[in-house]
């Protein structure tokens, strides 16, 4: 008799301790940074707005940006091969100029380009009400967040032109702009996020939006006026890319396939002014 009470006081004993453990969840994770845990500094500016950038990977890739411009236009053709590749005829669509709006190149450049918009929106807003202790960096990286915002705008201005301007990090439900106030818009954005943006062209701003990058898309946008707006630009035109060219920081290299070579950077090419950067393990 003694020893089965022996028995049952160890075994009672034992259940105490595993319910107590089962109830003690706490752990502290080693092998991850968690929100709580991450204070950012100066050096992690870049890597805070790097999101915001991640989607020009994927838009220019097949299914994107690149595809929606050159099939629709006179640059590439997709062919059907007897192994496949109609897809649908996706690639016909747009050749014929028939997509429709689930067709996958507008579609996905739409929704990439909102992507990018997005993370630009909630870094701002984290620098806004800061959240990001980033010291004297705060302002050149709004600077560069509302560039960056912007170029993915002129890419919306470009292909659908009335979209909505969504500038905060809400629920709230965006309506609908004219593609006229789209215009004025990106033109607002990039003129006033010029004075904050870095005008160094090496590696500390390669694939970011720095000044020249800026006014190389101010061109681009003052270059299709006339399009989006009924109004043409010439004159914005011309001052927008000679500020790129007298820099003489700028030239054509000497052979073009040169700006696609794995050792492009801007130690041995002048010719590029804004890029987007793919890594071989992260970002083929």
């Amino acid at each position: 008799m003694k020893k089965m009470k022996y028995g049952i006081f160890a075994l009672l004993a034992c259940s105490t301790m595993i319910l107590t453990g089962c109830f003690n969840l706490d752990e502290e994770p080693y092998s991850e940074i968690t929100e709580e845990s991450f204070i950012p500094t100066e050096q992690d500016a870049a890597a805070l707005m790097a999101k915001a950038y991640t989607p020009l990977r994927f838009i220019y890739d097949w299914y994107g940006y690149f595809d929606l411009q050159e099939e629709s236009g006179d640059i590439i053709i997709t062919p059907t091969r007897p192994n496949g590749w109609d897809d649908g005829g996706v690639y016909r669509a747009m050749h014929q100029h028939t997509w429709h709006d689930r067709s996958g190149q507008p579609d996905n450049t739409y929704w990439y380009c909102f992507e990018g918009i997005n993370t630009a929106n909630r870094v701002k807003a984290q620098l806004d009400n800061d959240e990001l202790p980033v010291g004297d960096l705060k302002e050149p990286m709004i600077a560069e967040l509302r560039a960056i915002r912007a170029l993915w705008y002129y890419m919306l201005l470009d292909n659908f032109g009335n979209v909505p301007i969504v500038t905060t990090w809400s629920d709230e439900v965006p309506t609908q702009s004219t593609r006229q106030e789209v215009y004025d818009f990106v033109i607002k954005e990039l003129t006033e996020a010029l004075p904050g943006l870095s005008d160094a062209n090496d590696g500390t701003t390669y694939g970011r939006m720095n000044k020249w990058a800026a006014l190389a898309c101010l061109t681009r946008v003052y270059l299709n006026a006339e399009v989006y707006t009924g109004t043409p630009a010439w004159d914005k035109v011309v001052e927008t890319a000679d500020q790129i060219i007298n820099s003489g920081i700028f030239e054509l290299a000497k052979d073009f396939s040169d700006n696609f070579t794995p050792e492009m950077d801007y130690s041995n090419n002048k010719e590029v002014i804004f890029a987007v950067v793919y890594d071989r393990l992260y970002g083929g």
